[in-house]
């Protein structure tokens, strides 16, 4: 957008003070993007991702660290750690820190939350231990994912602790996909603001939004 203004600007330095800020092209797209019925949103978007793991199962859905897992392997595995996080008592619209690094265990956990019904809050690990628990006790977050490595730095939470690197707990958990128990009007994640008062602050997205 900035270059776009400075091209106005240079392409017409005596004009008036209306400077162009989005190319033609895109100005016109915009101008139908709005035009039309209005479709309501149905189901959820994990739904979406299992109707692609069946059709397009083999293809690779995610890979980092040397890592790839096929559309039919992630949902396998989000399955399973979705059962057993609703085995902790993880529902519709239960509050499920995450605080892992980008990762595949990070697509698994977050995929494994939404099927249980619960409500993602990413807790980013690079933040102080203070802010992680201030997070955390402001969403009342009942269940955290994280790792191993990332646990130290969320000491003294009252929250149940599941680490995604010993998936001994739920192995020998079904892959099959978990009947949903929320529909596009349930919150699906919260995402926390700096806050203008320094303090945190958490805004809601349902499904639908998602």
């Amino acid at each position: 957008m900035f270059r776009v203004v400075l091209e106005s600007m240079v392409a017409d330095p005596g004009g008036d003070s209306r400077v162009v800020c989005v190319p033609s092209g895109e100005a016109e797209w915009l101008s139908r993007v709005g035009v039309g019925s209005v479709v309501p949103v149905s189901g959820v978007a994990f739904s979406a991702f299992e109707a692609r793991a069946a059709s397009d199962g083999a293809a690779v859905a995610v890979s980092g660290g040397g890592v790839s897992l096929s559309y039919s392997e992630l949902n396998a595995a989000a399955n399973r750690l979705a059962r057993y996080l609703r085995s902790v008592g993880v529902g519709a619209e239960v509050l499920v820190g995450v605080c892992l690094h980008r990762s595949v265990d990070q697509v698994v956990a977050m995929l494994a939350v939404h099927k249980a019904g619960g409500v993602y809050v990413p807790l980013d690990p690079g933040y102080p231990s203070e802010r992680l628990g201030l997070m955390v006790a402001d969403a009342g977050a009942s269940v955290v994912v994280t790792s191993s490595v990332l646990v130290a730095g969320l000491s003294g939470l009252s929250a149940e602790v599941v680490l995604v690197d010993r998936p001994g707990l739920w192995a020998g958990e079904s892959g099959v996909d978990v009947p949903p128990v929320v529909g596009p009007d349930n919150a699906c994640y919260v995402i926390y603001t700096s806050g203008s008062t320094g303090r945190p602050k958490g805004a809601v997205v349902t499904h639908a939004g998602l």
